[in-house]
């Protein structure tokens, strides 16, 4: 069982290391051997994160995240072959960005406490609302 604490921790480092990595991406000297750097280490923070998941995870999410690692692996190897063939990043760009995007919304939605779970949100708003009911009751009675 996935705990919501686990999975913010694992978002929170995807989102650091993807961060990190874009400052330093932004800092490389031009050429074409930090072009090269700039894929293998794109490949190598994904595999990291590969190898990280299952310590953070389990189960059908762990899975989903992992082949989302893969995914993004693979598009920084094709990625590279297009770079190598002088076309343009447009692909590498996109398909990165999307990847991305799959692997918040995957985040946010599935395993224990995701925001979009009418009942973990009722569950909340019980709470709230039976401690106000019976400190209304108790001020009507005094």
């Amino acid at each position: 069982m996935n705990k919501l604490r686990s999975v913010v921790v694992l978002a929170v480092l995807f989102w650091l290391t993807f961060k990190l990595f874009e400052v330093v991406a932004k800092l490389r000297p031009p050429g074409e051997e930090w072009d090269v750097a700039y894929f293998v280490g794109a490949a190598t923070i994904d595999w990291l994160m590969y190898r990280a998941t299952p310590h953070l995870i389990a189960g059908k999410l762990c899975r989903d995240v992992e082949l989302l690692c893969i995914a993004s692996m693979f598009t920084h190897a094709i990625g590279f072959a297009l770079y190598m063939v002088w076309y343009p990043p447009y692909f590498h760009n996109w398909t990165i960005k999307a990847i991305n995007y799959v692997l918040a919304f995957k985040l946010i939605t599935t395993g224990g406490g995701n925001a979009f779970n009418n009942t973990d949100w009722r569950g909340l708003l019980r709470g709230v609302v039976l401690r106000r009911q019976s400190y209304m009751a108790q001020k009507a009675e005094k």
